[in-house]
């Protein structure tokens, strides 16, 4: 049965981007979505009638690193085998709410276009991936009205966030960044992940069982400057701990959500 509001005319396989303008077609969407995937020579795709899921992976990065990238290319490579994860977007959190941080000068604050020109600048920048325009109509309602019409058309996109182990620290975990995500991923291969407790993740309220996702190495990657060495926002016990801890991936989801 063809899905309420599916175009008969639609092909059963089609480019993410190309959907994406689709489902963006105003004038005030135009030209911040002309580009997406527009550079890839293997662009991420859309199967109807299968779950499709996108990384959205929302930080200050301020600037972004060599961590940062390990992050998500491991989450992708991960989400990629095992949850038909195609494609991510990157989210830039805005500049006052960085400044709420403990920064010892505010003023080392990048703006939101430098530091996504220093994701886009990169030679190693994933064809996958695209950073979310600035002054656009916001990640909630992107997420929201995609999921939507995706469903509508029959492609079911849904959306998995990259969480930093930042977020739970002296024991308390902080509230999570949704970013329109209701399913969060994340990983300790860029430093050691608090999440971590007596060898076993901690159970979060309101939220499944956490889940271990095996990660094959990609062998056709050429080897990259350690993330531990790069990253700015680490301590020396970091480094200890993630030195000695193996690799793991862990995924989890929200009550409630099928897979």
């Amino acid at each position: 049965m063809q899905p309420t509001g599916q175009d008969k005319n639609e092909p059963d396989v089609l480019a993410l981007g190309d959907y994406i303008r689709k489902v963006f077609n105003d004038k005030e969407s135009t030209s911040q979505v002309e580009r997406i995937f527009c550079g890839s020579g293997s662009p991420p795709t859309l199967v109807r009638g299968r779950k499709t899921r996108i990384l959205i992976y929302g930080g200050c990065f301020n600037p972004p690193h060599i961590g940062h990238l390990e992050q998500l290319m491991h989450c992708y490579r991960a989400g990629q085998a095992h949850l038909n994860v195609i494609a991510a977007v990157i989210c830039l959190i805005k500049p006052h709410k960085i400044k709420k941080k403990d920064l010892q000068d505010p003023s080392e604050v990048l703006p939101e276009s430098v530091r996504a020109k220093l994701w886009n600048r990169d030679p190693r920048f994933p064809e996958w991936a695209w950073v979310f325009p600035e002054n656009w109509i916001g990640v909630h309602p992107f997420t929201d009205r995609l999921r939507g019409a995706s469903k509508k058309d029959g492609f079911d996109i849904d959306f998995l966030s990259v969480q930093g182990s930042d977020h739970y620290r002296n024991g308390r975990i902080h509230e999570f960044p949704s970013w329109g995500c209701f399913e969060y991923i994340t990983s300790d291969i860029s430093r050691y992940n608090y999440y971590i407790q007596r060898n076993a993740l901690h159970r979060l309220t309101s939220f499944e069982e956490w889940e271990a996702l095996p990660v094959e190495e990609d062998t056709n990657e050429a080897p990259s400057e350690t993330a531990l060495d790069a990253s700015r926002d680490h301590v020396d016990m970091d480094v200890m701990a993630a030195e000695s801890q193996e690799d793991i991936l862990w995924y989890v989801f929200k009550y409630g959500v099928v897979l």
